[in-house]
């Protein structure tokens, strides 16, 4: 092993151009060709030096090599000590000074300022041989004064390095961008004169090797004249990095929800990782890094990304926007959909903030509720008062609709009980699957409130109101009894009600046309809230989204409407079965806990209940408002355009994590 190390030092030192006796004694003295060397912990730093040239890990990181692979190691240690030998103009000196001391601290004091420990090693590496060489005394060189008693360990790790020579702080930011947007051009190089070695193309292996003895070139010169040997994050670089792997990454989708935000995410990330040259090394290695490091990055930076796009435009669901326009307010998960939905509903088995969604998605439904109703009631302008729920608003839309009714009725005059209005009757009793004994019922109340009212096959305005309200009034009471067969009975006393009604507005005189179409129109939607209202699991007449969907389908006559999603009061029922809960919790649970639990009485039950306070607020009526406003009150094309550029560039800026990470990967 130690004889293949040696021959790889060799072959290093002359890519790099440096001399195989000091590359030798180099690694002589920093680890004895221990490839497993550790040195003591640094001052000021918390690290120590690996290896067979002793390189510290955030140098290593620096140089995208990972210090524990000796051959690595190798290839780090010595593009370090060619950095820092382009920096001082060839001088063996000064590079070695700065491998051992740090190029800082060379570069802060000088030589004549060098502690002994770095003028023996120094001479120790040099030899007198190279020495003479150079046409100068080394020793006098390296002697010099002591250090005055001053202690320079501290100052050679925290030193500010020489400003002398160096550009501005705004030409080194730009000379970074220029750099970073450099490093994926060099990378499709690298690759690109690797594919024609491997095609056996001739002269390519050359091409491979001159090509990247260039790359290896143009980064130390980078990091010696531009960074002066700083190892602190390179911001100007990161940007350039994500300026000149955007047009790639940019083809990659950002992907809706988080999952598919992580997924896009790792490919992009994969993409950008692989388009970073590879310094020194084992290539197909170090590429297989690179593309795990950027993988994972991608992976983190697309759902933060996804999230940041959200936050400054959310994408409002159709369905969401709906449901706030007839005035209800769905909770944050509700709203953001997906796996926050989900989530949330699993919370609400956490004591305290578990009893706060509960409440606000119970609030949402109630809205809900309300919607339905005041659909029945807007063809008369009218809406259902604020607090009003349940059976109560049954009642108060139930008696507004049939008092619109009765108005429009004044104005229509007799109706004839002609054949289309008895066969409309007679198919009720025979569509209606009712057992025999209900069905001769519904026959009886047929007759009784319908057809023996008329005088001389007419129906005078008092007449009709009277056959349409007791339709109405004993459908409505069948409807809501426990009884199965009862309700069945009232679904069928509806369906006769609206044969009626039919038969009116066909007769009816084109004055009281209006007047009866908004009756009609509001007495369509009531059928339907008022089936939701008298379901079985409908407590108190409050209704799910479930229930009121069912009602929907089920009062729907033309089947393939409702296939289109085009049925009469549908829009309203697929966006509460969409977004909203479909249970009806408890609204007022947390109203009774949430007080108790900010004024400390959950601290006394439990004090973990206490934790729960401070996010159950967003599921107060006011905190869900507000969450509302925020997460779906930022649209328009500025918005949009700041949303998609933070998906599409996270990618690619996560990946400037990818050295941190590889280093993470390496350990």
């Amino acid at each position: 092993m130690s004889n293949e190390l040696r021959a790889f030092a060799r072959s290093e030192a002359d890519r790099l151009g440096l001399d195989q006796g000091i590359v030798e004694r180099l690694i002589q003295a920093e680890s004895s060709w221990n490839p497993k060397a550790i040195g003591p912990v640094l001052p000021n730093r918390d690290e120590r030096a690996i290896g067979l040239t002793q390189l510290l890990p955030s140098t290593a990181r620096d140089l995208r090599v990972d210090p524990h692979d000796p051959k690595q190691n190798i290839t780090g240690g010595l593009t370090y000590l060619k950095q820092n030998l382009d920096r001082y103009g060839g001088d063996y000196a000064k590079a070695l000074a700065s491998h051992n001391w740090g190029p800082n601290a060379v570069a802060k004091y000088g030589m004549e300022k060098a502690p002994p420990e770095t003028r023996n090693y120094v001479s120790k590496i040099m030899g007198s041989e190279l020495a003479s060489r150079k046409g100068r005394d080394l020793s006098a060189e390296i002697s010099g004064t002591q250090s005055q008693g001053r202690d320079l360990s501290g100052e050679l790790m925290s030193g500010e390095p020489s400003e002398q020579g160096r550009p501005g702080a705004l030409m080194r930011g730009l000379q970074g961008v220029a750099q970073g947007i450099a490093d994926p051009i060099n990378s499709l190089g690298q690759m690109f004169t690797r594919a024609g070695a491997a095609v056996g193309l001739p002269g390519a292996d050359r091409k491979v090797a001159e090509f990247d003895k260039y790359v290896t070139q143009q980064d130390a010169q980078y990091k010696t004249n531009v960074r002066g040997g700083q190892d602190d994050f390179d911001f100007g670089r990161m940007f350039g990095n994500v300026a000149g792997t955007l047009p790639l990454t940019m083809a990659v989708p950002v992907g809706g929800t988080l999952g598919a935000a992580a997924t896009f995410g790792a490919g992009g990330g994969a993409l950008s990782g692989a388009l970073q040259p590879v310094m020194g090394g084992n290539f197909g290695e170090q590429k297989l890094e690179q593309l795990k490091a950027g993988a994972l990055g991608g992976a983190i930076a697309g759902p933060v990304g996804n999230m940041l796009g959200r936050a400054i435009s959310p994408t409002v669901n159709p369905q969401v926007a709906l449901l706030q326009r007839e005035g209800v307010t769905p909770t944050i998960g509700q709203i953001m959909g997906g796996g926050f939905k989900t989530a949330e509903e699993k919370l609400t088995s956490v004591p305290l903030l578990g009893s706060a969604i509960s409440s606000g998605q119970g609030r949402a439904n109630q809205q809900l509720n309300q919607a339905a109703w005041n659909r029945a009631l807007a063809p008369l302008n009218e809406q259902l008062p604020k607090g009003v729920v349940g059976r109560e608003a049954a009642q108060f839309v139930g008696d507004r609709v049939s008092q619109a009714y009765d108005t429009a009725l004044n104005a229509v005059g007799p109706i004839a009980i002609d054949r289309q209005l008895v066969s409309a009757l007679n198919a009720v009793k025979a569509t209606s699957g009712l057992k025999p004994n209900v069905a001769d019922e519904l026959q009886g109340l047929i007759q009784a409130n319908v057809l023996d009212r008329a005088k001389n096959g007419y129906l005078i305005p008092e007449d009709l109101k009277g056959a349409v309200s007791e339709l109405d009034r004993k459908a409505r009471g069948y409807i809501s009894d426990p009884a199965f067969d009862n309700r069945e009975l009232g679904q069928a006393l509806q369906k006769a009600h609206e044969a009626l009604r039919n038969a009116i507005a066909r007769q009816a005189p084109r004055n009281a046309a209006n007047g009866l179409r908004a009756a009609d129109t509001a007495y369509a939607n009531l059928l339907r809230v008022q089936r939701a209202a008298g379901s079985v699991a409908a407590e108190d007449g409050v209704f799910s989204p479930a229930q009121l969907q069912n009602a929907v389908r089920a009062l729907e006559p033309t089947k393939s409407r409702f296939a289109k999603g085009t049925a009469l009061m549908q829009d309203l029922s697929d966006a509460g079965k969409s977004v909203l809960a479909q249970k009806t919790p408890d609204s007022g649970t947390a109203g009774r806990l949430l007080p108790a639990a900010l004024a400390g009485g959950a601290v006394t039950i439990n004090p973990w209940l206490a934790l729960g306070a401070v996010p159950a607020l967003a599921y107060t009526a006011t905190g869900q408002r507000a969450l509302s406003n925020l997460l779906t009150g930022r649209q328009g094309a500025g918005y949009g355009l700041l949303s998609d550029a933070a998906r599409r560039l996270a990618v690619p800026g996560g990946v400037a994590l990818s050295p941190a990470l590889q280093g993470l990967l390496n350990q």
